[in-house]
């Protein structure tokens, strides 16, 4: 049998319990994938005129702070003005493409920028399938095209040709349509022809640039990339963008996407199984709502009814805006008193509503930028959609000057690691730990298979699990909100 060890089936149950722990251990550490750091295309050139050695002396500090910045959100920017000499300035753009993890991220980032510190000139862009890093002596973050746009194509035909670029085309097409539409600018999809032939695409913009920019951008992208079928792969770059496709798997499962939901036919696309399926669970509903209307019509025109409290409206109707008085009246101006807490992206008020109802104001600050506003107001409307009993729920928001104010709901026992450790700590029950335990575990299923978009929270510990007045778990500080807020408050 050579070295081959044959294991006994009759050994100890602590021996298999040991061998089951390490290889859970094994399973369980972190694994790198791959940066993606292939050079794509590399464009070094003069730019406009300025002193060279004063450049480089202010563009060596840039490069180093987008490093150190770039990896928890896969995007960073830093310029560096110089007043005597605006030709001297320095703006350096990093970006990741969203599917990468924070350390393939930086890997992929480092490899552009010892690529960039090569270039002697003033203009610098370095193109790579896991990032792309820009410098220039000008803001440049707006700008989408350039004349060096161009499709990157493989060597060799696919298999079935015919059949896989019509497939590709066809995917090409959706993921140009859909991808300005969602929110990061960036989407993955796998899609099966006939044949058995399968195709991999991606395609995401700068963070930096505007929607109808990316249109333009991806439609350029998409006229250059279709040049390469029947090729088995291909890629289209250009200043504010990157298409790709492959006939093998490049990116993880779970970069993928539902398009239709984001294209401008997507209703169309709706088999007509789906619309039975619809029609049936439509009509129960409906039939449903009848009875409890017919039960409870008594309740429903008693004068004695209390009239609709709008300060709690929001709850029915998604997030609102709340004005800044009342939450400044609500908190007794935001008085040390009342402060829950503070984390790494704000602090935490007790406030009571006119209503008397008890809400939780999340107190931020956001810079000038466009860009930040226009980052908060989509990560805000992204998680007023997230609606689940076991996730803490967004009431509202509230705009003062560059202060951003979010409204949750109140939870009364605060969170588990206080009532574990902390200063309100007593013995649950075996119940209430059962209870916490399988409703934590469905606010992450709900996010992770339920909602349209799959999250994944990634920060889960007993401090984001909080408790409300029966000690019922929700879940708080979902990361991709606040992913994108750690780059905003920086």
């Amino acid at each position: 049998m050579g070295n081959c060890r044959v294991v006994d089936a009759t050994a100890e149950p602590a021996d298999k319990i040991l061998r089951f722990i390490i290889l859970l251990c094994i399973a369980m550490a972190p694994i790198r994938a791959d940066p993606e750091a292939k050079l794509l295309s590399y464009q070094c050139n003069y730019g406009p005129s300025g002193n060279a050695t004063v450049f480089k002396q202010i563009l060596n500090a840039a490069l180093e702070t987008v490093v150190e910045e770039v990896g928890p959100s896969g995007f960073a920017t830093t310029d560096k003005e110089t007043p005597t000499d605006l030709a001297d300035s320095v703006y350096v753009l990093a970006q990741c493409r969203k599917d990468k993890s924070p350390a393939d991220c930086v890997d992929c980032i480092n490899f552009a920028e010892k690529q960039a510190r090569n270039c002697p000139y003033m203009s610098c862009k370095a193109y790579y399938d896991g990032c792309y890093l820009r410098y220039e002596n000008y803001n440049f973050y707006d700008k989408y095209t350039d004349a060096t746009h161009k499709p990157v194509c493989g060597q060799v035909n696919a298999a079935a040709s015919s059949s896989f670029s019509a497939t590709g085309r066809s995917l090409i097409s959706d993921l140009c349509s859909a991808t300005p539409r969602i929110n990061g600018y960036f989407a993955a999809q796998t899609r099966r022809g006939p044949s058995n032939t399968t195709i991999y695409g991606l395609a995401f913009c700068l963070r930096s640039i505007q929607r109808d920019s990316c249109e333009s951008c991806l439609s350029t992208a998409q006229e250059n990339i279709n040049t390469c079928f029947p090729r088995s792969e291909g890629r289209a770059i250009d200043a504010g963008c990157y298409l790709r496709y492959d006939s093998k798997p490049f990116y993880p499962i779970n970069a993928t996407i539902d398009l239709a939901l984001f294209l401008p036919s997507g209703k169309k696309k709706v088999s007509s199984a789906v619309w039975i399926i619809i029609g049936i669970v439509g009509g129960v509903f409906l039939l449903c709502l009848i009875t409890c209307l017919l039960v409870f019509r008594k309740k429903i025109i008693r004068p004695s009814q209390k009239q609709v409290d709008t300060e709690g409206a929001t709850e029915l109707r998604g997030p609102g805006d709340f004005d800044f008085k009342v939450l400044k009246q609500a908190t007794n101006d935001f008085d040390p008193a009342n402060k829950l807490g503070e984390g790494g992206f704000g602090e935490v008020f007790k406030g009571t509503l006119k209503s008397g109802k008890a809400v939780a104001v999340k107190k931020l600050l956001i810079g000038r930028s466009a860009r930040a506003i226009s980052e908060f107001e989509s990560e805000v409307k992204l998680i007023s959609n997230v609606h689940h009993k076991n996730l803490v729920r967004l009431l509202g928001c509230c705009r003062q000057g560059q202060e951003r104010f979010l409204v949750y709901e109140y939870m009364p026992n605060s969170s588990l690691d206080r009532i574990l450790f902390g200063e309100h700590k007593k013995t649950l029950s075996w119940k209430e730990r059962f209870n916490i335990i399988l409703g934590t575990a469905r606010g992450l299923a709900y996010l992770h298979e339920e909602f349209h978009v799959c999250i994944i929270h990634r920060d889960i510990k007993s401090s984001n699990i909080l408790l409300d007045e029966n000690f019922e778990p929700k879940i708080a500080e979902c990361k991709i909100t606040f992913d994108a807020f750690r780059n905003i408050y920086r």
